[in-house]
């Protein structure tokens, strides 16, 4: 703002014709609302963030109520299932060792009847389909 003043200043001392100088005034002058006017939306735009801000900091603290909640529920409705287990833990070998077998049998069936299903169909005919852009 210290230049500003000076500028118009400056301008208002020199010696030259009376509408030029009032022409010089009346910009420096208009030169000097604009920051004024650029210094209130600023500050009008540090409000609407600071609002902003406010608002999603509640947002986020209510999100936050809800998940804890459904985190107790979740807690609340896998107790009988828990119960249910009969000591089996999530780390038991015996456990571990059955579920993957049972992957790999249903994987390995599962590769077998592909394959089966596959024997059944005449080869002429699959390159026939597949030549004509079907599969």
């Amino acid at each position: 703002m210290k230049g500003i003043i000076a500028e118009g200043e400056e301008t208002m001392g020199e010696d030259e014709e009376a509408a030029l100088t009032d022409a010089a005034t009346a910009c420096a002058a208009r030169r000097v609302e604009h920051y004024e006017m650029a210094a209130y939306a600023g500050a009008h735009v540090a409000d609407l963030l600071q609002q902003n801000l406010d608002e999603e900091r509640e947002a986020g603290e209510k999100l936050g109520d809800i998940a804890a909640e459904i985190l107790q529920m979740t807690d609340d409705s896998f107790a009988p299932a828990s119960s249910q287990l009969y000591g089996v833990a999530p780390n038991d070998p015996a456990t571990m060792v059955l579920a993957t077998a049972g992957i790999a049998a249903v994987t390995v069936l599962h590769g077998y009847l592909t394959a089966l299903r596959a024997t059944c169909v005449d080869p002429i005919t699959a390159l026939r389909y597949e030549g004509e852009g079907r599969s």
